[in-house]
């Protein structure tokens, strides 16, 4: 299982690790695309340590080594449930992101990296287990 994580993570980072052109924006200097090769490479790595986290985490509860100690989900969540409501709060990460990142604030991709390395550590924990 953690073969497949670390495969699917290096996967979306080769893909987006390459500069992607320039799309049209309404930003106020042209030629700066807010989804830029930056912002996509951090959108999918955050992605990749959350679909990792909760992978583990069904894992660890399906052979009862462990529960879900975050009380939005329950003791014993669904995959359904985790991902509906996880995806919906990441939806919402990474829409921050983007909206400081067209807000042109330096800080943008604090909540990508932020949540990118949460959510990997808890995967790493999980995998442990």
């Amino acid at each position: 299982m953690l073969k497949f994580i670390t495969f699917a993570f290096l996967l979306t980072s080769v893909a987006w690790a390459s500069e992607l052109p320039n799309a049209p924006s309404s930003s106020s200097k042209p030629g700066l695309a807010t989804a830029d090769g930056k912002f996509l490479f951090l959108a999918s790595a955050y992605t990749a340590a959350l679909v990792a986290d909760y992978e583990t985490t069904q894992s660890c509860l399906a052979r009862g080594a462990c529960r879900e100690l975050n009380p939005v989900f329950g003791s014993h969540p669904s995959r359904l449930r985790m991902y509906a409501i996880g995806g919906a709060i990441s939806a919402g990460t990474i829409y921050g992101s983007y909206y400081l990142k067209k807000k042109r604030k330096r800080y943008w991709w604090v909540p990508l990296v932020a949540g990118t390395v949460v959510h990997g550590y808890l995967a790493y924990r999980n995998s442990r287990l």
